[in-house]
């Protein structure tokens, strides 16, 4: 009896919080025309970008706007746009933000990405 309640009182919190911050931290795909660029006067996020397309089926933010930490980021996207490319980013979930660290020509595959963010 003791063990169960000693398992319970440790295992029980644990998925809470395991399951709380799975979020945190998950990487997910977006491939779609990108709708908007509004840059941002900041050196941390210059600018935001809204992509709509399909994403990964893994909880991408499709229409959301996701902060690039990186102007040739915003460069190639806004690029993408006037041209109407077709783009993929990559992005993840970074404590409520999502973040792209990769955007690509998706019928290119022409790319940027901020390897220090990775």
């Amino acid at each position: 009896m003791l063990k169960i309640k000693l398992f319970s009182l440790v295992a029980i919190p644990f998925l809470f919080l395991s399951s709380y911050t799975s979020y945190a931290g998950d990487k997910y795909t977006i491939t779609g025309a990108v709708e908007n660029v509004s840059y941002n006067n900041s050196p941390t996020w210059p600018c935001y970008i809204a992509v709509d397309g399909e994403d990964d089926g893994k909880g991408g933010r499709r229409n959301y706007f996701h902060a690039a930490n990186n102007t040739s980021i915003c460069g190639l996207a806004e690029r993408a746009k006037i041209l109407n490319y077709r783009v993929k980013i990559y992005a993840e979930v970074d404590t409520g933000a999502n973040i792209v660290y990769q955007i690509e020509f998706a019928n290119t595959q022409s790319k940027y990405w901020d390897r220090a963010s990775r």
